[in-house]
């Protein structure tokens, strides 16, 4: 029973990981056997340009909050350098 289970099991998620693709979002002349116009083709890669375009924008705003506060620390840590002097010029 437990190969049998098992078998069951095991070809349930190889199809369902063989099947993914076929899931995937398609524009409407995928598949129809015939070349896509010009215009179908701008139109998708438009379509793709913005799908991933709001995912580029968000790793950049991101990255500029992440630059935005290593540039603040830099910048604490040339203060504290300006105002503190090393030991040995404490007598000065």
């Amino acid at each position: 029973m437990n190969k049998r289970l098992f078998s069951i099991l095991f070809c349930t998620i190889f199809s369902l990981s063989i099947s993914a693709p076929v899931y995937a979002e398609k524009p409407a002349w995928a598949g129809s056997g015939k070349p896509p116009t010009a215009e179908q083709k701008q139109q998708h890669k438009t379509m793709m340009q913005n799908k991933n375009g709001d995912k580029d924008d968000k790793q950049k705003t991101e990255l500029d909050e992440t630059t935005e506060a290593e540039k603040s620390i830099d910048k604490k840590i040339e203060d504290v350098k300006e105002r503190t002097r090393p030991w040995w010029q404490i007598f000065d």
